[in-house]
């Protein structure tokens, strides 16, 4: 898919968007690459996305105003998410579906082009994690569909992960990040104890996805990719 302009990608950025940018230094770099992952459309049709857990709707709105074609589902298990992701969407009228509901066991609408999920899988169990990816994978259209995962991921050894954890913590406060939000954030990850990247590499190919890849790695936060093909 090709990528918003300049001025399209920062004038849907809002206020409470830029407050969770300080936090994760790397989200405009997270964004262009899900972006740019984004298949063609097939035959004319228009893409057809599900986002598992929007967030604000930054990803949502940068995508839909990238392709003004597109159509996107979005899923949160928060109403108040739901309810504010809704409200912001609202001028995209009936390219976009917002609802809420448990997204790691339903069963998807598809077949979709593409399932993306931003910093919406490192807090769930193992078991969960492997739900959510089977259901993605069954959700996909067969021939090119793409499952993409942008979230937190934990250091092969200790060692690695404070490295991470510092160098985030690091990133965060040169943007202006409040120190005590880094602390928390950086508490949350360590006790979720997110997966490793091989472990989330390794899961994806034992599900059948195929070119199953690391696209973009920023200490612990990494895009993860694989296809329906």
């Amino acid at each position: 898919m090709s990528g918003p302009t300049e001025d399209t990608f920062h004038s849907v950025v809002r206020d409470a968007d830029t407050a969770r940018g300080k936090l994760v230094p790397y989200r405009d770099s997270i964004h262009r690459t899900i972006i740019d992952l984004l298949p063609e459309p097939q035959d004319g049709s228009p893409l057809r996305i599900l986002d598992l857990g929007p967030g604000t709707g930054l990803l949502a709105e940068r995508i839909l105003a990238a392709d003004e074609n597109a159509e996107l589902t979005l899923i949160d298990f928060s109403e108040a998410v739901v309810a504010n992701v809704r409200g912001r969407l609202e001028p995209y009228g009936p390219r976009v579906t917002v609802m809420s509901g448990d997204y790691v066991h339903m069963t998807y609408d598809g077949p979709y082009d593409a399932v993306i999920a931003e910093l919406s899988i490192h807090h769930l169990n193992p078991k969960s994690i492997r739900t959510l990816l089977s259901a993605s994978y069954a959700g996909l259209r067969r021939g090119g569909g793409i499952f993409v995962n942008a979230d937190q991921v934990r250091g092969e050894t200790d060692c690695v992960e404070d490295r991470h954890l510092d160098a985030w913590r690091r990133d965060a406060l040169s943007l202006g990040a409040p120190e005590g939000e880094i602390e928390e954030a950086i508490e949350t990850h360590r006790n979720g104890r997110p997966p490793t990247l091989g472990t989330i590499t390794q899961n994806l190919s034992d599900d059948g996805y195929e070119d199953v890849r690391c696209d973009y790695k920023q200490w612990c936060f990494a895009v993860v990719s694989g296809a329906k093909v």
